[in-house]
């Protein structure tokens, strides 16, 4: 189980599942910028959890994290600091993400 809200519990296919239903499919180009620790009471490790979210939504799209020259389709995950406004640098080698994955 991935999470569970309103004493239900969810499963990655029932993300793939949602995903589907919204007609998300191979080939698709998704953007995905959310407060995923806002679905529920998450049921796994961090990591855990965040490696589930993008093998569902990667497995809608085609998109092979591995291979992506083979991908299908792309799965795009914004990821910054807010430091930029006060130097106007981020840096994604030497500054960790405060949004994203």
């Amino acid at each position: 189980m991935l999470f569970e809200s309103n004493h239900q519990k969810y499963s990655k296919n029932d993300l793939v599942a949602v995903l589907k239903n919204a007609s998300i499919c191979s080939g698709n180009s998704i953007c995905v910028h959310s407060e995923l620790f806002k679905l529920g009471k998450i049921l796994k490790t961090k990591d855990e959890f965040l490696n589930d979210i993008i093998s569902a939504l990667c497995s809608c799209v085609g998109a092979d994290i591995h291979k992506p020259k083979s991908s299908l389709g792309t799965v795009i995950v914004p990821t910054f600091t807010y430091d930029f406004c006060k130097s106007g640098v981020y840096d994604k080698k030497t500054q960790e993400a405060k949004l994203g994955f």
